[in-house]
């Protein structure tokens, strides 16, 4: 059974302060909304002898916007200060957007890199097995006794798992990078949902 919060009796006085506090809050913590947030902002309450529940303080806080979306213009002593909470987070939000898309840029940089150095590489290496394919042809000299067909066979076969490793580890170090690429987005996303269910809240 869901208890049913206890309606709390605001003064003016303590709305404002309320709403200067919780504008502290979102800054401190970078404007995301962490579960202590509104812990926070109690205690801070009760350090100026406001006793209101960290419920009650969301639940105000839940109210004021309402009163605010449905009529921003309206003249309140309370609307410039929601208005100036509103513009944080927004301003914090695009901060972070630009951060986080200077991480995918830098990351989609780092892939295109890596990805021309494994071109680059795998040209090289099927360049160098031709002229180790060449090299190996025996000269008219005493070494042409030394060298066996078997022996350059399995000197090819060596070098070509050689660099069939060095290919396969290039390739994982290849998609651990789309993978972080694709951590970021999910990052970001949430980050936006984040913002989205602030602005929304209870509407």
């Amino acid at each position: 059974m869901i208890r049913k919060l206890k309606p709390k009796m605001w003064k003016r006085e303590e709305i404002i302060v309320l709403l200067k506090v919780y504008l502290t809050a979102i800054e401190g913590c970078g404007g995301q909304d962490e579960d202590n947030t509104w812990d926070i902002v109690s205690e801070k309450l009760k350090d100026q002898e406001i006793n209101a529940s960290a419920a009650h303080c969301r639940s105000k806080w839940n109210f004021l916007l309402k009163m605010y979306l449905a009529n921003p213009t309206r003249d309140c002593a309370f609307n410039k200060h929601i208005k100036q909470i509103l513009d944080t987070i927004k301003e914090i939000a695009e901060k972070d957007d630009i951060k986080q898309m200077e991480e995918v840029n830098e990351a989609l940089d780092h892939d295109k890199n890596v990805s021309n150095e494994g071109d680059e590489s795998v040209s090289y290496m099927l360049e160098e097995l031709d002229n180790d394919s060449d090299d190996q042809t025996p000269p008219v000299d005493v070494q042409i006794e030394a060298a066996t067909e078997d022996d350059v066979v399995m000197a090819l076969l060596q070098k070509l798992s050689s660099k069939i490793d060095t290919l396969t580890e290039m390739q994982q170090r290849h998609e651990a990078n789309i993978q972080e690429i694709h951590r970021l987005q999910l990052d970001t996303y949430e980050s936006l949902l984040k913002i989205k269910d602030r602005l929304g809240m209870d509407m």
